[in-house]
């Protein structure tokens, strides 16, 4: 079960009879009150006809909110998660939702979402490859149709399902800072790639690139300039 499965129908069950109760309907149908013959009672008779057509119309009006409100629950459009595992060969990720959805009176915890694709800088024939471990947070988004032919197949295609905003369609986009976390040690007004904590990095700044820690080269390397200096 994807985050965004949680049963719309049950919502909209239970927000529609939450808010027909607060309307105070009657439960009798429509006409269902017999019409006194008397004169004297004709008054009476049209007051309670025209509080039958109120309270249905209250009805009518109660499960219209309750549909608006239970479609917008079930709608999905992005979360906050936490890294449960990383498949560095595939670029996928199990999350796990960390914000609950209110049910009633109680919050409860969304489903795993599991295989979510990783966003990445990928084109041209180059790559810059993320890597994610257990208890990473991020950010997952939901898209809007069925994508799965789509990412199988990498080209034009028709949705395999109706399927809209779900859970199944999800794309991690990356990580985010939290406050129980610090990102130090870096270059001040730099690009840079590097560990979170500065012990090694690569910074590129209007001055010029600068490295830190161990670097080994597989290949040539070739120098162009007049001094190289070693410290």
């Amino acid at each position: 079960m994807s985050a965004c499965s949680i049963t719309t129908s049950d919502r909209l069950s239970k927000l529609s009879s939450s808010l027909i109760a607060s309307t105070g309907a009657s439960s009798l149908p429509r006409g269902s009150t017999p019409a006194p013959k008397a004169t004297e009672n004709h008054h009476r008779n049209e007051r309670r006809k025209g509080g039958t057509y109120h309270a249905e119309a209250n009805r009518k009006q109660a499960y219209e909110d309750a549909k608006k409100q239970a479609d917008a629950a079930g709608l999905c459009v992005a979360d906050v998660v936490k890294v449960l595992a990383f498949d560095e060969a595939a670029l996928t990720v199990d999350v796990q939702p960390i914000t609950r959805y209110p049910d009633e009176d109680t919050f409860q915890t969304k489903p795993p979402v599991l295989a979510v694709p990783v966003a990445t800088i990928y084109g041209g024939g180059f790559v810059i490859r993320p890597v994610y471990k257990a208890g990473d947070i991020g950010v997952v988004v939901y898209l809007d149709r069925d994508s799965d032919a789509v990412i199988a197949g990498g080209a034009e295609a028709d949705p395999n399902t109706e399927r809209l905003h779900s859970g199944d369609d999800a794309v991690f986009v990356g990580g985010i800072r939290t406050g129980g976390s610090s990102i130090s040690g870096l270059p001040a007004g730099s690009l840079s790639l590097g560990t979170s904590d500065g012990g090694v990095y690569l910074s590129i700044s209007p001055s010029g690139i600068d490295i830190k820690g161990n670097v080994t080269i597989t290949g040539d390397l070739t120098v162009t300039g007049g001094v190289v200096n070693l410290n």
